[in-house]
């Protein structure tokens, strides 16, 4: 028996899909899955998505990938249709369509072409969770988180937490490597900071985290900094190492792969980061997490899956925008200052 799962997006809408893969396979232990995906390619190159994350984990038997074209939509939608043909000679009991906001129209027209190219077969979807934004500039109301509705959409028990949240695959070699070397002879606790993101509105400004580092250094004695992101954020981690000084941080950016660094994120204090894919990835690693997050989208939606986490998130009356870049310097991120979120560590019982 042969299961296709339809999951796209990039880190953080892989990691938030994870618990629902992970109780499919539990559910049809006995069939070979199937993944589709999309991979994309934007200004830096391109940047981890579900075919890397689900690798780290032993979920998925195959992966079928079609490429996203940001520039043309016709020839995204060819390869989509291209990579679904390629599918047509294997017969599948189920169809696991995992996509996000899904509106009732599309999930009766993804039904329709994956019925009309792979033949009938049983057809799970959810639709878009109905809401609408309140008015007179009341806030806006707290959703499902993304990995919750998902996980209750394939009959999953959201109940029992962590009992769904499953560990990758880790490379202790590197991890002991790491954390033998130069940099952290004396290190007490390790402080993972994350304060890229893809999204200019996500961004927490970055003299806030220099500011926070340096309480979290005054206060930990033996504690080290160490900077994530892609190699498109590295510029800022060096920077901020260089405020900081060689010998409190370090960055890695761009220089680990996604098993090494998962393997480091599993021996970190806490991790403090945007709303972004590397915080998700750190929350799967089984690393606290203090996120600070924009008022762009609805609060709860993307907080990550796990517990004893801290979320930081201020309301503000244009709340909603869904804006990439804010026209008003990203008020919403500023209203949380380091001070508080420095308060926040303290909290943590490191």
């Amino acid at each position: 028996m042969n299961i296709l799962i339809y999951r796209t997006g990039q880190l953080g809408d892989a990691i938030v899909s994870l618990p629902a893969i992970d109780a499919i396979k539990k559910k049809h232990p006995k069939t070979k899955i199937y993944l589709l995906t999309d991979s994309r390619l934007y200004r830096g190159g391109t940047h981890a998505g579900t075919k890397d994350i689900l690798e780290l984990f032993s979920l998925v038997d195959e992966f079928i990938i079609y490429q996203v074209d940001l520039n043309s939509k016709i020839k995204s939608l060819w390869n989509f249709f291209f990579a679904i043909y390629r599918l047509r000679n294997i017969y599948f009991s189920f169809i696991y369509n995992l996509s996000f906001r899904m509106s009732r129209i599309s999930v009766y027209r993804d039904k329709l072409v994956f019925n009309f190219l792979l033949g009938p077969v049983k057809y799970t979807a959810a639709c878009e969770l109905r809401y609408s934004k309140p008015k007179n500039g009341l806030p806006l109301s707290t959703l499902m988180p993304e990995w919750q509705r998902l996980l209750s959409l394939i009959g999953g028990e959201v109940l029992k937490g962590e009992d769904f949240f499953p560990k990758p695959k880790l490379s202790e070699l590197f991890t002991q490597e790491f954390l033998n070397s130069e940099f952290m002879k004396g290190a007490n606790y390790i402080f993972a900071v994350a304060p890229g993101s893809k999204m200019e509105s996500k961004c927490w400004p970055i003299k806030n985290y220099v500011a926070l580092c340096r309480m979290i250094l005054g206060y930990f004695r033996g504690g080290k900094i160490i900077l994530l992101g892609s190699a498109s954020e590295a510029s800022i981690c060096e920077d901020i190492v260089n405020q900081l000084g060689v010998d409190n941080a370090l960055s890695i950016a761009g220089q680990v792969t996604l098993k090494d660094l998962a393997s480091l994120l599993a021996r970190v204090d806490v991790f403090i980061g945007n709303d972004s894919g590397a915080m998700h990835f750190a929350a799967m690693a089984g690393a606290p997490i203090i996120s600070i997050f924009s008022a762009r989208d609805y609060p709860g939606l993307w907080y990550p899956y796990g517990k004893n986490h801290l979320i930081y998130r201020k309301y503000i009356e244009c709340e909603g925008c869904m804006l990439e870049k804010c026209p008003r310097n990203n008020e919403c991120l500023s209203l949380t200052t380091p001070e508080e979120v420095f308060q926040g560590v303290l909290g943590m019982q490191i």
